[in-house]
């Protein structure tokens, strides 16, 4: 889906977890483990799967994309690098431009320059010389973050960062990319282990985001999948909530409710990652990973509230 107080320790936790152990293999009988693991899959029977992945770009591929390069936003100068403010305003309009090509200009300094200028000369065009040197920074910025979005919202050019599910009433899980030894294809086998189960998957916006992208990662790392899955709206094996809320068209209009969180308080709904959202996720796999998971388990918890809240009205 591309938008805590879980006391969950996701140390250590492994993908083999419901993998016959080799040691156990050819005409040896079960360990107590797998005979452990075999009765939590039967105890599991076909209870619905919850499911919600983040996203980031998959950097190491971004070559065979195509896409013309985006040029880097470029750093400020120190501010100990840039003239006197009161020496540059002092000057002719072609003397601060002069001034302005010279450096980048940090965002403190054009405000100080700005409020000299308006407490002195007061002239137009400096004012837009200082507007356009923000700009130029600004395009830059965003012109990266539009690349980040695009390359994180397609499943061709992303890569799954973090999954998070639950089985029917079980506790969220969450595994992040980078974790310990945690890799993109623990997160899929970790999806196709569990879906492989017979459960329906519940999901937000899933067919039109989450599945495609679980099944072009799995196609490009050779992950094979452990069920076939129909991807029609309305067919059994996926019940998207957005879809049954809102249909194939979706929610249409900025100002109407159609993200997760939005639903989540309009229905009630406790948010358990208040105050984080997708557009974080490429900056927390950066600087804080372990927020990723808490997300991630907490838009699974909003998910399967919101499906049982509405349970009996868009389905059975």
């Amino acid at each position: 889906m591309s938008d805590y107080d879980f006391e969950l320790d996701t140390t250590g936790v492994s993908l083999l977890d419901d993998d016959i152990d080799p040691a156990t293999t050819g005409n040896s009988a079960p360990s107590e483990s797998q005979a452990a693991k075999t009765a939590t899959h039967k105890s599991r029977g076909n209870a619905p799967l919850y499911f919600d992945i983040e996203t980031v770009p998959d950097v190491e591929r971004e070559h065979l994309f195509g896409l013309d390069p985006v040029p880097p936003v470029p750093a400020e100068s120190d501010l100990s690098a840039c003239p006197d403010v009161a020496q540059v305003a002092a000057g002719t309009a072609n003397d601060i431009k002069a001034a302005l090509r010279k450096i980048v200009a940090p965002s403190a300094w054009l405000d100080k320059l700005a409020e000299t200028e308006r407490s002195g000369k007061d002239r137009s065009g400096v004012h837009e010389l200082i507007a356009a040197a923000r700009e130029v920074r600004q395009r830059a910025i965003e012109a990266q973050a539009d690349r980040i979005k695009l390359l994180s919202t397609t499943p061709e050019f992303c890569k799954i960062a973090a999954i998070g599910w639950a089985v029917g009433n079980e506790v969220p899980c969450s595994l992040v990319l980078g974790e310990g030894d945690i890799t993109e294809r623990d997160l899929l086998e970790a999806f196709w282990e569990r879906a492989g189960d017979g459960g329906q998957l519940v999901c937000f916006n899933g067919l039109g985001f989450d599945l495609p992208v679980i099944f072009v990662r799995s196609a490009i790392l050779g992950v094979p999948s452990s069920r076939s899955l129909d991807m029609k709206p309305w067919g059994r094996d996926v019940l998207d909530v957005y879809f049954g809320r809102f249909g194939s068209r979706g929610s249409s209009g900025k100002d109407r409710p159609a993200r997760l969180k939005d639903l989540a308080r309009l229905y009630g709904i406790d948010v358990p990652a208040e105050g984080v959202d997708g557009s974080q996720v490429h900056e927390l796999m950066q600087t804080d990973p372990a927020k990723v998971g808490e997300y991630v388990r907490s838009d699974v918890e909003v998910l399967r509230s919101l499906h049982r809240k509405l349970s009996g009205y868009f389905w059975v």
